[in-house]
């Protein structure tokens, strides 16, 4: 592979990782429109019924408008700007489009607050980026492309695998009366999704096989630390209650903190089903039974991590890149340590259904004004493209630019307006390394892929949990046979902005109180009672009329 196409991958992996772990909601990172989807037909625009490529490139370039955050004015070139700079030039000089900000503000809540001041003085930017709440708004003002038949037109196989993911979940949020309004910018589709960490020494110890239900995993985890004596906390868990608890939860079919749309429409919150109930009694017998530490809700996530990294926990719920954390010190501090990972189990048997977060951290969007809408279509389809085919136009000429001096160290992707990351990244690189492992033959792998192929093959403690993450994690978590979502996507209504703290604060409370025995399990009655007056029946109704 050549240099500068090997540089496009590692610069592009690189900043998927930092976007990845951005928060969803507010993260930053003709000449009218024809609403079915058939571009205008003036310039180098295709006209209706003609053949697409989606690789395209635009004669004479045309104008982009965009709204273009900056993390770090200091970190262009110098000569350099938000305005023009190498990868704006790339974009006109590959694609034919040359992006213009039309305004600029610092990455995170600068950003939105600018793009709303854009908003409420109808000055919208050809195109920009969003978060829900933006987007909402847009749809209410009929100022925004409805972008479905133009991913359908002009999307390239590969932008279309990345949106159509899992039955077109990229979608959902953004999807009203079967108008898709924005483009998700998606990130790994296992972030979130919970997995079972087993310290597989001990249990060896115990005799035992890896458990096939909820209840299998209590009693394994009592055997685990009555076999070895280091062995001081069964499962982990802490105050937060989070990844583990949500995984738990759900082994029961609770759902807590999700809206669960029934088929009449209507929707329910998974925080107040009888299901809770019971799943809240299970959990509460296992604290109980000292199996998880009595003093969780005094216990936060980073304490308990240095515990699992310290050899004092036997089982561990939580995501697939965690190896690299207290997981992976294990294996550094406790000799002759070991874990093996598989899905969580449901109390009946077989996997649980696990809640995870839609894997988009925001949206772009298309002004209905601006006289190329495909073109934003047709500029993810360049960007991603590098996925699969690192020697197309655009990563090759990224590369190219990426490895001249200047750019040495600069994120050089934080300068565009667009980002996508391939959603099965992770496990794509999983399948290919494994083959390569197999065949002893790595010829076929990437730049990344060959990195990661050269650790895991070398061993040792160092690169022990790159061998767990891409040969055990990432295939666990991807093959789960169905994950559950949040079937309210939209932006938080005012019922939600007006009672949400008080009701988070009083289910936050009521669940801790339970489980640590403060309050029985009988109170969840009156929790639920009290949730819906004090504001929650509000919330469901302006939900149900979104």
């Amino acid at each position: 592979m050549n240099k500068p196409v090997a540089r496009f991958i590692l610069l592009i992996l690189a900043l998927a990782l930092l976007v990845g772990t951005t928060a969803c909601a507010g993260s930053t990172p003709s000449p009218t429109q024809v609403p079915t989807g058939e571009a205008p037909t003036e310039g180098a625009t295709p006209t209706p019924g003609e053949e697409i490529d989606p690789l395209m490139k635009y004669e004479p370039a045309i104008e982009m408008m965009v709204g273009q955050y900056v993390a770090d004015e200091s970190k262009f070139p110098q000569g350099e700007s938000a305005e023009k700079n190498g990868a704006y030039q790339v974009y006109e000089d590959v694609v034919g489009i040359r992006f213009i900000p039309q305004f600029t503000a610092s990455y995170g809540q600068p950003y939105f607050d600018k793009l709303r001041l854009q908003i409420t003085a109808d000055d919208l930017p050809d195109m920009s980026y969003a978060s829900i709440a933006e987007i909402d708004q847009l749809i209410r003002g009929d100022s925004i492309v409805d972008m479905g038949p133009i991913i359908e037109r002009y999307a390239s196989p590969t932008l279309k695998e990345i949106l159509y993911a899992r039955e077109k979940s990229p979608l959902k949020g953004v999807t009203r009366d079967g108008k898709v309004y924005a483009i998700p910018s998606v990130v790994d589709m296992n972030n979130g999704v919970p997995l079972m960490y087993i310290r597989k020494d001990v249990l060896e110890k115990t005799g035992r096989s890896l458990p096939a239900t909820m209840d299998e995993v209590f009693s394994l985890a009592r055997d685990m630390m009555a076999a070895d004596d280091s062995i001081k906390y069964g499962i982990s868990f802490y105050k937060e209650l989070s990844l583990p608890f949500h995984a738990i939860m759900n082994a029961f079919g609770a759902y807590p903190g999700v809206y669960l749309r029934g088929n009449d429409g209507s929707f329910t919150y998974g925080s107040l089903a009888p299901e809770m109930k019971t799943a809240l009694g299970q959990l509460r017998d296992a604290i109980e039974d000292g199996v998880i530490d009595r003093d969780f809700a005094t216990t936060d996530a980073v304490r308990v991590d240095g515990l699992i990294g310290s050899g004092k926990v036997g089982i561990v719920i939580t995501e697939f890149w965690q190896p690299l954390t207290g997981i992976g010190f294990t294996i550094k501090n406790v000799p002759d340590s070991d874990w093996v990972v598989m899905r969580v189990p449901s109390a009946q048997g077989g996997d649980i259904v696990p809640y995870a977060p839609l894997n988009v951290q925001g949206y772009y969007f298309v002004n209905k004004e601006y006289a190329h809408p495909e073109a934003l279509v047709i500029a993810l389809n360049h960007f991603v493209e590098g996925y699969n085919n690192p020697e197309a136009a655009f990563p090759t000429a990224w590369g190219t630019m990426s490895n001249e001096p200047r750019y040495e160290g600069v994120m050089l992707h934080s300068f565009l307006p667009i980002f996508m990351d391939n959603p099965t990244k992770n496990y794509n690189m999983s399948l290919h390394i494994k083959a390569a492992l197999d065949a002893q033959d790595p010829s076929d792998l990437n730049v990344s892929e060959k990195d990661l192929y050269d650790k895991i093959l070398a061993g040792g403690d160092d690169n022990w949990p790159w061998a767990m993450i891409y040969l055990e994690s990432v295939p666990a978590a991807s093959t789960y046979a169905s994950i559950r979502y949040n079937d309210f996507l939209g932006a938080p209504t005012k019922e939600m902005a007006t009672y949400g703290a008080t009701l988070s604060t009083l289910e936050g409370k009521a669940f801790t109180e339970i489980l640590a025995g403060v309050k029985p399990l009988d109170a969840f009655d009156e929790f639920v009672a009290e949730y819906l007056q004090q504001g929650g029946q509000q919330v469901l109704d302006s939900i149900a009329g979104s």
